[in-house]
């Protein structure tokens, strides 16, 4: 698939994510934080909702933490390791 057609592939989903959140936020669920899908080579997919606090947490911030948890890649620079963990310890301190 090209960058053009993922990228529009993938503008067409947001409104759709944007919809789910709403509803699950008008049915008295717990509206989640992220939202992360997984498809596999064979087409097997899964998703994962997150319902941390993010208020406080900057968009590198989560950013980091997805690829850790996600890909196991930690941040090679000091910067990115300590909001790396910073970040953990918040989430560690809100469970």
């Amino acid at each position: 698939m090209d960058e053009d057609e993922y990228r529009e592939l993938k503008d067409q989903l947001y409104p759709t994510l944007r919809d789910l959140w709403f509803e699950f936020k008008n049915s008295n669920q717990e509206p989640w934080s992220t939202l992360t899908m997984i498809i596999d080579d064979s087409g097997k997919f899964e998703t994962e909702h997150c319902y941390d606090n993010l208020s406080e947490s900057s968009h590198f911030d989560r950013r980091l933490a997805w690829k850790y948890k996600h890909l196991g890649l930690l941040p090679v620079d000091d910067y990115g390791k300590k909001s790396l963990n910073e970040y953990l310890k918040k989430k560690d301190n809100q469970e």
